[in-house]
């Protein structure tokens, strides 16, 4: 026997969703996320190599882009930071 599993909202239902929550945002949610150096700098990172995705929306990349530059501060003067420029080189994917 196996669990009910919830019908998945329509793409309309999601878009609707999406643009009610960017709509919070720009009414000024937010949510405190609490991580590490060493997490932070995985999520720099994948936001980075997510940005150079060939179909993510010029906007979108700006967005992410502004999220790493929030953890640039944290990094200042550390190696920290020439892992963070080193991310944003294409020519260093592997």
């Amino acid at each position: 026997m196996t669990a009910p599993t919830p019908e998945r909202p329509s793409e309309a239902d999601l878009l609707e969703y999406m643009l009610v929550l960017r709509e919070h945002e720009v009414g000024g949610a937010r949510q405190e996320v609490v991580i590490g150096p060493y997490t932070a700098m995985l999520l720099i990172g994948a936001l980075q190599l997510a940005t150079r995705h060939p179909s993510m929306p010029d906007q979108t990349r700006a967005q992410l882009g502004a999220v790493i530059d929030q953890f640039r501060p944290w990094f200042a003067g550390t190696p920290g930071e020439t892992i963070i420029d080193m991310g944003n080189d294409p020519e260093l994917d592997r």
